[in-house]
């Protein structure tokens, strides 16, 4: 009975665990972690490109990223080895299938037509698999829930009421100008870090701080 138990202890020790669940498979490159982030966050991940195009695009050995306001909204790459179906070509780049994407002639697609794929904490549009599976093009449009922003009319109603002093999960790492469309004009400007309002800091690369005081 000991000797068994060591043996077991012994085999825990030597063969080490794998995270990825039966019958998923390892990202060959996982965009989550890029994904509507700083150029300078994505070098950190991606590495140098192997040539920059524009201020706006950079390219790599496999493809390449595009920016938009300085942050990564657009991503192609080239799979090492061609999926065999929809779902793992998505897998190969840390993505999951939560819908049934359009079919055309040379492509399986998702877009503002037919509806975003949402997976993953992102809300994803202009996704297209060519129908050989040699790839996968992915466009970044927002957080996920970031369509769903309160406007300052609800905040405020909600915050008089007390049934909430505000949800800044849903405004986590957007934009100067999207959380303003929010909140409404901030109080007094901070530069250069930023703005602020009533109860939270915007900073020029997005929301940074939470104070939430009440008034």
């Amino acid at each position: 009975m000991l000797f068994n138990r060591a043996i077991r202890a012994l085999w825990l020790l030597v063969v080490p665990f794998s995270p990825v669940a039966k019958g998923q498979q390892q990202p060959e490159l996982d965009i989550t972690k890029v994904g509507l982030r700083p150029r300078s966050e994505v070098i950190k991940v991606l590495g140098p490109p192997s040539s920059v195009a524009a201020e706006d695009q950079d390219g790599y050995a496999w493809g390449f990223v595009g920016y938009t306001n300085g942050r990564l909204d657009q991503i192609d790459y080239q799979f090492k080895a061609r999926a065999t179906s929809v779902g793992q070509a998505l897998e190969k780049v840390g993505l999951t299938q939560t819908s049934t994407p359009h079919q055309g002639p040379l492509s399986y697609y998702w877009n503002s037509s037919t509806g975003p794929l949402v997976c993953c904490g992102f809300e994803m549009d202009n996704v297209v698999i060519p129908s050989d599976f040699s790839g996968i093009s992915v466009g970044f449009k927002q957080l996920a829930g970031a369509s769903n922003l309160m406007s300052p009319t609800k905040v405020h109603k909600e915050r008089s009421a007390g049934e909430i002093e505000i949800d800044f999960t849903k405004m986590a790492l957007q934009t100067r100008a999207r959380v303003t469309q929010t909140l409404g004009p901030p109080k007094r400007e901070q530069k250069p870090e930023g703005a602020v309002f009533r109860y939270i800091t915007v900073s020029t690369s997005g929301v940074s701080r939470i104070t939430s005081k009440a008034d």
